[in-house]
């Protein structure tokens, strides 16, 4: 696939963006890259299935989160031992991931994160 500098810079941009919108909080660590990908998704198919990816795993990030904060409800609490600390590991993959990410972009690669429920196709 034939990708501009503008287009992966773009793609990389969107990867990124979900730490970003962490770092203001709430919700913006989805909505960042949905607006991205949603403004520029008919300019190529690569910007189209990176926000794609990009937006599908964090949708699979709040699955992940709420079913552990459920776990932590039914458990009384006693389930919060072993969700924080995998929410934390979770956190850090996804910085990682979204570095990896935005790498693979930058070389005009699309990257599949793991854990990925392709929910939006």
């Amino acid at each position: 696939m034939q990708t501009t500098s503008d287009l992966r810079t773009y793609a990389a941009l969107i990867h990124l963006s979900p730490i970003v919108g962490g770092l203001f909080g709430g919700y913006l660590n989805f909505l960042f890259p949905l607006i991205m990908w949603l403004i520029r998704r008919n300019d190529h198919v690569f910007i189209d299935e990176t926000g794609k990816e990009v937006v599908n795993f964090q949708i699979s990030l709040l699955i992940y989160y709420l079913i552990g904060v459920l776990l932590i409800v039914l458990s009384l609490g006693l389930g919060a031992i072993l969700m924080v600390p995998l929410f934390i590991i979770l956190m850090l993959l996804t910085i990682v991931f979204a570095i990896i990410g935005a790498l693979r972009a930058s070389e005009g690669k699309i990257y599949r994160y793991p854990l990925n429920l392709r929910l939006i196709k």
